[in-house]
């Protein structure tokens, strides 16, 4: 075989290696015989800027806008199309950096009938400048409706066990949509953020006694949290007189708008 050949046949080789490796890595990720494809994965970034603060990519129910969101981490899900499931979690709490060597999702049913939308992090990357929020979507693949029940979303890797842990029980199949919620990490809120004092935002504490808020609102003490569960502190909640005064995820609780019991839960 002369030597051009021989050359010509290895560039072939080396292009369809190429060329295979690219569509493995396509859109469809990481799943094992089992478990469903996730197909799409969203990730804004870092909201690094106040105004940034409660942002979300897009609402997954057109009807309910997205500062309904503002100050809150919620998982929501739709699942009008068929064969197709959406869960988002916004205002979703790590560390600055956290994504720089870029989250592989990944989804995986436990033996309970559960999901578990898993963000790999093989390239332990980190910028260690403080917290972050982050608003994150999965578009998963189904051949069956998954069952009401447990969804959990979690980071793994660099030799750790699961961390950031975000849990809540939706109702997948009874529900086309819906959303579960709960106040958002008070640091995470607090860090860059240059204009506390806004609605479910930390009360600015620099202020004069009864200024902490914007107007409208009230500087309301939600308490001291479970361990690992940043959602109390001083929060600027917005003011009522009865239930129709507030939004459809809160109820009017002692003159403020307090969320109600949602479920999503920390660990």
């Amino acid at each position: 075989m002369s030597k051009h050949v021989a050359l010509t046949l290895l560039s072939c080789l080396l292009l369809a290696a190429c060329t295979g490796t690219a569509s493995e890595s396509g859109t469809e990720r990481g799943t094992e015989t089992g478990n469903p494809p996730v197909i799409g994965f969203g990730n804004s970034g870092c909201h690094d800027q106040a105004y940034d603060k409660g942002r979300v990519l897009q609402s997954l129910d057109p009807s309910t806008p997205d500062p309904l969101y503002k100050g809150l981490t919620c998982m929501t899900w739709h699942s009008a199309e068929a064969n197709r499931l959406q869960i988002q979690l916004t205002n979703y709490e790590s560390g600055c950096g956290s994504d720089l060597g870029g989250w592989t999702p990944r989804a995986e049913l436990r033996d309970d009938g559960g999901l578990d939308l898993v963000l790999e992090d093989d390239e332990c990357a980190t910028a260690g400048c403080g917290w972050c929020l982050y608003d994150l979507t999965f578009t998963v693949a189904v051949d069956e409706p998954i069952p009401n029940g447990e969804v959990r979303i979690y980071q793994r890797g660099c030799g750790e066990a699961s961390k950031q842990q975000k849990r809540a029980t939706l109702a997948l199949t009874s529900q086309p949509s819906g959303a579960v919620c709960n106040y958002a990490h008070l640091a995470a809120l607090t860090w860059k953020n240059g204009a506390p004092g806004t609605e479910r935002t930390p009360c600015n504490t620099t202020a004069p006694q009864g200024q902490q808020c914007n107007a409208n609102l009230t500087c309301t003490d939600l308490g001291e949290r479970a361990a690992g569960d940043f959602s109390g502190g001083e929060r600027c909640l917005a003011n009522c007189t009865e239930d129709s005064g507030c939004d459809s995820l809160s109820r009017c609780e002692e003159g403020v708008c307090k969320l109600r019991v949602g479920g999503l839960l920390s660990d």
